[in-house]
Formats: C-alpha cells, structure tokens, sequence
C-alpha cells in the first residue's frame, strides 16, 4: 500500500484553500504565517505544479489545487466520520436520528413513548433534514441513522423500507370550490404543492393523464409540513401519504376531490452510511422502529 507523505502539508494546504489566505490559515491551525507558506511550497515543489495563483486580495486555488481540495476534503471528512463513529461506539448511549418532518410528526411522535418505555436508558435526539440525508458528505453527517423518503437506491447507503402508502390527491374544501376539480384533467390547471419530489407529480402525471405537469402550475416548499399547511391554506394540490392526512380528511379540513388514491413506487426507508458501524443504544433503536413499522 503507498504510504501517503506531508498528511500535515495537506491539511495546512485545505485550510489555505478554505480560507483563501495563508494569514488566516495560521489563525485557524494555530501556527506561524511562515509555516504555512514553507507547507504550501513543500507541497508545490513534490507535485511539481502551481497550487495557488498569488493575488492582491488573497489566494485562489489554481485547476491543480481545486482538484486536489477536492479529495483532500473527502478524505478529511471521512476521517472525521470513523472518530466520530469510534466515539458513538465508545460512549454511546445517545443516539441522534435524523427524520423528515411529516414522518416525525405524523408517524413517530405518536409512538416514541413506546421506545423510552422499553429502553428507558437510552438518550435519544433528532434532527430535521429536507429529505437529503444522503445527500451530505460523510464528514457532515450529524446521525447515527435516519429515515427518509424516496426509492430506496442511495449510492454509499443501506437503505430498508420501513413504510408504505397509497397517495391521495388533497386540496382544501375552498380550493376545490375555486377551482371545480371534477376530473384528473383538471388537475393539469392546477398549482400543483411539492417539496423536492418533482418526480412525484411527473410520476402521477405520467401514469394517470399520459403526459407531465406544466413546470410553470408547480410550488417547491421547504418541506411536507409547509406543504401540508400550504394545501390546508388553499394555496394548492398536493400528493400526500393517505395515512398522513387521515384526521385532516375526516375533520374536512382537506378533501379528496377525486375519490381515489394512487400507487407510488416511493417509500419511507431506514438509511445509514455503509461500513458504518452502530452503536448498542442506535441498534435497540433500528430494531424497534423496523419492529413498529411491520405492525
């Protein structure tokens, strides 16, 4: 295996690249101004190119030295994942899960008592994420596991399904009368609510009236709680899970104007990282969310 050389050139060479000045740099790593530049230029001279274009407002990282800040950071942020995964299994008895809003709030909170019930000597925490819990580098990652929405393919993920639903096209009693939805047509007039699903209502447009939406009818929101909201202000349609909305359609507060629901491919999965290994307190948690779920 080739041993990698100057690991402290590098990480001295990221913070310049981050910070944009060697001044700074040594601020931030707590050394010398000169150090910084002798690391700079020792790296420069083993790989034989120009890392950084030297302005008069600072320094910009030159095509070698984007490129190289590219996977240095990768590399660092990896490294920052294994300590951190080593301090969760060596301490752990928190586990932090990171959950979509409309799950927490419609499937999890009524339950969670059941958990600390069972395993009162585990701290739980969570955290909100739009939907992008795969999405962030390995380094940033603040979770232990999460839940998340979508259809199951995450490169660098496990990914178990743990949550599946019909969906139901939903507006408010005032949209409806607004807008007269008689048909699934009418739907192609409609403002058509979504979070950072664009392919929920492609998926539907597609399988239900054999063409897609109309970008310009459609509302990104920050979320599914927005979402809801929004739906329940009037300000559009929405495809949300049928269990989800359950006590808003029996209250009337939302309506199903077609009558129907819909199959989607989407589901709730279980993700964490791969070759991440969970501490005893986060697998009691998976093992009891993947047994509520099968119930």
């Amino acid at each position: 295996m080739d041993q990698i050389r100057n690991l402290n050139s590098l990480q001295i060479f990221f913070a310049v690249s981050e910070l944009k000045s060697v001044s700074a740099a040594a601020r931030a790593l707590t050394t010398s101004q000169s150090a910084v530049s002798y690391h700079i230029k020792k790296l420069e001279d083993d790989l034989g190119v120009p890392l950084f274009d030297r302005r008069f407002d600072g320094l910009e990282p030159t095509a070698f030295g984007s490129l190289l800040a590219s996977h240095v950071g990768k590399g660092f942020a990896e490294i920052r994942a294994g300590l951190k995964n080593i301090a969760s299994l060596r301490n752990g008895r928190e586990v932090c899960v990171a959950m979509v809003p409309m799950f927490a709030s419609r499937w999890l909170a009524p339950r969670i008592a059941h958990f600390w019930e069972a395993h009162s000597d585990v701290q739980l925490s969570f955290v909100h994420h739009g939907n992008n819990y795969t999405e962030l580098p390995r380094g940033t990652l603040n979770a232990d596991i999460g839940v998340q929405w979508g259809l199951g393919r995450w490169p660098g993920f496990t990914a178990q399904e743990i949550f599946a639903d019909d969906l139901v096209v939903v507006c408010s009693p005032v949209y409806l009368e607004r807008t007269c939805i008689r048909t699934e047509a009418d739907l192609a007039h409609c403002r058509l609510l979504h979070v950072n699903d664009h392919d929920l209502w492609g998926e539907w447009f597609g399988e239900v009236l054999g063409f897609p939406p109309d970008p310009r009818n459609r509302m990104l929101l920050e979320d599914r709680s927005f979402q809801l909201s929004s739906t329940l202000n009037g300000v559009g349609v929405s495809l949300m899970v049928k269990s989800f909305v359950q006590d808003e359609l029996a209250a009337g507060t939302l309506v199903n104007p077609l009558g129907r629901t819909y199959p989607t491919q989407c589901r709730y999965y279980l993700v964490q990282p791969e070759n991440f290994a969970l501490s005893g307190p986060a697998r009691k948690f998976r093992s009891w969310l993947l047994q509520e779920t099968k119930g």
